[in-house]
């Protein structure tokens, strides 16, 4: 407790003034005093006149002092103080001792462990022990220590955002932490979101205790060597090949020929293929052919051998799944105005022996034909062939529109259109460009692009880097830079896109070469449409790739047949719902960290009629063994959606499905390993910069600590004026007061006890 005098009228020159402050109004208190006054010296005077002349003069000052002394009292003298509350402050330094602060960055440096111990013991030559905390911490914050640290070379991460919340929680209540000093190489293991560091940081601001950081240590070169498959779920037909690709990386790393190993369900080798990895190229495409005799979810793995010094082997093996599906596709063609493109396209479906195509021609203005997969399944009508209802529309997975559009579509199929790509999740494919003549507003809200002029001359086409990141070309396709597509013949009749609307994504370029120079413009447009999709193919003469002989390739490869089988796989997984299938999983992730949060929602398009009253969903782990179910809840948007959470604790490979439904119907799930302590090395001055500025604090350098001690803690000594309390402080409340008064009563008796008076 530190006492302050009162300023102003109650303090001059450092010296405290004595004031009175009486409990009355001090006109009430000299009134009373005075009667008190005269009446002690009457009694005194009168009641001794038997008495000699000394004994009455000496009764009447016992009374007279008497009468001054509880006068004095009732002025209540005192002084003023103001008291203020001071609490001990002090700084905290963590000092991180996992085992990545063993590392040595450079020739003829010390270790960063050694060079934060050096730093600890500069700055308790600058603090006094009451002034200083000092706190090790690794996977956990140790108590705290004034003698010698050690790494803990068994803790496997490093968790300094908890260690800061135990610092603020722990010293909360001992005094004013001036503020925390990190001594450490930033390499947060623990957990890093972002959740987290904001509330560790106002959990700091809310103690007023600015976090500062020296970073120690710098960017080590790390020795890596990953496999990651290109998709995660690859779809295909029993007793057809499927194209699965994985992509190897390195870092670090000079020239090197890996071999990457295609592994089974049960991690059987099947097929292996080397891939080189020269200087100056890290990564590089693998691709191999799986084939499936059952339908069904198959699981499989890409793996590479682990090589000397390499930092982490959990990326060596990266899984996948096929899923070999038992319906067949089922594809509705509709052409306007038929040409050679809409004949190849459909004599193509037709060959895919898991596709179930029904074809509508318009052949002139008042007959249209109907012919479903089997030939002899045809129909002709006067009447515009088309589904009128959704029941009708929802039979097929696939719409193939060609030209000619305004001569099927009124605004009731307009409406079951939409509903087939936003609600249903089908997928509308315009195969041959702008499918109408002149203008047709009221299909605007399901095409992705706006149409522009008519484009005369042929193009070549190039794919995209949004091509490539969604997983068609450089996989499925070949990759931009592949020759296969400067050697295809030209394609034509195309239009410029004037706009591209909201969530349309360019997988494919046109290109065209004039005067020396080259200008693109949208070739194969993919637009997000609620659960489905629309894909827009902004040429015709595709069929060109399947007739020429100079459009066939190596080894037997028909570009026309791959492109759109390709397309089309592509399409049935980009789509929410696989073909045949009424119900869809989608997980907010699929990479996820043990015990994090994972939203499940799971969609159904069948029969409202059917629909089920609940739904439940079950992890299962590579085993097939359940390891969590959830029950999820409807979601209150639409009776076809449920959600649910699921928090999976163990690092592996988990399929989610739903209990009961066709094993089709699944999503992978993998749950990381926690990043272990020594899987990067290389200092985070980055994060340890955040976590300084958003607490208020800063980045040091060891030579600047001095300086900081200083300017904070005067900062931290100097109390606000207004702070204090002011209390009175009255001199009569002690106990001479009391002995002096009871001294004259008794001499007064004893006088009067002399003189006979008692």
């Amino acid at each position: 407790m530190v006492c302050r005098t009162g300023s102003g009228i109650f303090a001059k020159g450092g010296l405290r003034l004595m004031v009175i402050h009486p409990p009355f109004p001090l006109w009430i208190v000299i009134a009373v005093f005075l009667v008190v006054l005269v009446a002690s010296v009457y009694f005194a005077w009168s009641s001794t006149q038997q008495c000699s002349l000394l004994t009455r003069g000496l009764v009447l000052l016992c009374r007279v002092a008497a009468a001054c002394g509880l006068f004095l009292i009732a002025l209540n003298p005192g002084h003023w103080i103001e008291e203020q509350e001071t609490d001990e402050s002090y700084w905290t330094v963590l000092v991180d001792r996992s085992p990545s602060m063993l590392t040595n960055d450079g020739s003829g440096q010390q270790t960063r462990f050694v060079q934060a111990t050096g730093i600890v013991n500069d700055i308790d030559k600058l603090l006094s022990d009451e002034q200083l905390a000092v706190f090790p911490f690794a996977d956990q914050l140790d108590a705290k220590t004034s003698g010698d640290i050690e790494v803990d070379e068994s803790a496997e991460r490093t968790d300094l955002l908890g260690a800061i919340d135990a610092t603020v929680e722990g010293e909360s209540g001992r005094g004013t932490m001036r503020g925390i000093i990190v001594l450490s190489d930033g390499r947060q293991t623990g957990e890093v979101s972002r959740r987290k560091l904001e509330q560790t940081v106002l959990r700091a601001r809310a103690q007023r205790s600015p976090i500062y950081a020296i970073p120690l240590g710098q960017k080590v070169a790390v020795h890596d060597l990953e496999v990651k498959a290109q998709r995660r779920q690859n779809l295909g037909f029993p007793d057809e090949p499927v194209r699965v690709s994985v992509k190897v990386s390195k870092q670090g790393l000079g020239a090197l020929r890996p071999i990457v190993h295609l592994l089974d369900d049960n991690d059987e080798p099947i097929d292996q293929q080397p891939v080189e990895l020269a200087e100056g190229n890290d990564s590089a495409v693998a691709a191999f052919e799986v084939r499936e005799q059952a339908a069904g979810v198959h699981s499989y793995a890409f793996k590479v051998d682990a090589i000397p010094g390499e930092h982490r082997i959990d990326n060596n093996t990266s899984r996948f799944s096929v899923v070999a599906l038992k319906e067949r596709t089922r594809v509705l063609t509709v052409e306007g105005v038929p040409y050679w493109d809409s004949k190849f396209l459909a004599q193509l479906l037709r060959n895919r022996k898991n596709m179930d195509v029904t074809s509508i021609y318009r052949v002139s203005s008042k007959r249209f034909f109907k012919v479903k997969s089997e030939l002899s399944q045809a129909e002709e009508s006067e009447e515009v062939l088309f589904p009128n209802t959704s029941a009708e529309m929802n039979q097929f997975d696939l719409l193939v529109l060609g030209k000619g559009m305004e001569y099927f579509l009124d605004d009731m199929r307009l409406e079951l259109l939409c509903d087939f790509v936003t609600r249903q999740g089908g997928t509308v494919l315009f195969s041959r460009g702008k499918p109408y003549h002149g203008k047709f507003p009221e299909i605007d809200d399901l095409e992705p692009v706006a149409w522009g002029d008519p484009i005369e001359q042929s193009f070549k086409v190039q794919p995209t880097v949004e091509g490539v990141r969604e997983g068609i070309f450089g996989e499925l396709l070949p990759g931009p830079d592949d020759g296969v597509w400067d050697s295809l013949p030209l394609l034509s009749d195309s239009n410029r896109i004037a706009r591209l609307k909201p969530f349309s994504k360019v997988l494919v370029n046109g290109v065209i070469a004039t005067s020396g120079t080259e200008s693109e413009f949208p070739v194969l447009i993919a637009r997000r449409l609620g659960k489905g999709l629309v894909l827009t193919i902004n040429a015709d003469g595709l069929w060109k790739w399947d007739f020429f002989p100079e459009a066939q390739q190596e080894g037997g490869r028909n570009m026309y047949q791959e492109t759109w089988t390709q397309l089309i796989y592509w399409a049935a997984t980009f789509s929410e719902f696989l073909p045949g299938q009424d119900y869809a999983i989608q997980l907010s992730k699929g990479l996820a960290n043990a015990a994090e949060p994972i939203r499940a929602t799971v969609n159904y398009r069948g029969s409202i009629e059917q629909r089920p009253e609940s739904l439940k969903l079950a992890v299962r782990d590579a085993a097939g063994d359940i390891v969590q179910q959830t029950l999820l809840t409807e979601s209150g948007k639409s009776r076809r959606s449920w959600e649910g959470t699921l928090t999976v604790k163990d690092p592996g490979h988990y399929r989610v499905q739903i209990d009961g439904a066709d094993s089709a119907v699944r999503e992978l799930l993998t749950v990381a390993a926690p990043a272990h302590e020594r899987d990067e090395l290389s200092a985070d001055r980055e994060f340890l910069s955040e976590l300084c500025e958003l607490s208020s604090g800063h980045l040091l350098e060891a030579s600047e600590i001095p300086e900081i001690l200083s300017n904070t803690s005067n900062a931290a000594e100097t109390p606000p004026e207004d702070s204090g309390n002011i209390t009175f402080d009255p001199v009569w409340d002690s106990a001479w007061w009391l002995i002096a008064l009871l001294g004259l009563m008794a001499c007064d008796w004893y006088l009067r006890r002399r003189a006979g008076l008692l």
